[in-house]
């Protein structure tokens, strides 16, 4: 999915409803916040590409996603990968 789809998806299932979801490593994430960002890289969707401000940056369809806030709080490593359940 394009990092401005999962944006606008997340902003639109926020509170009262229950929320973007994303697995990582077999648990389920809230996304409560995330900026999407020009990143042209050709790495696979999914994949923590780099970290921004401490912050994970998540390669998408097109572009990638700063992820600034999850219920639980994340705990991620560079190339690890989530899968998104929205």
């Amino acid at each position: 999915m394009d990092a401005d789809l999962i944006n606008r998806l997340a902003n639109a299932l926020y509170k009262p409803y229950p929320g973007a979801i994303f697995i990582f490593k077999g648990k389920e994430y809230k996304l409560n916040k995330c900026i999407p960002i020009k990143n042209k890289s050709k790495v696979e969707p999914g994949k923590i590409i780099k970290f921004k401000n401490n912050y994970p940056v998540i390669k998408c369809g097109n572009n990638a996603l700063i992820i600034k806030n999850t219920y639980p709080k994340l705990n991620i490593m560079l190339n690890d990968y989530i899968l998104w359940n929205l």
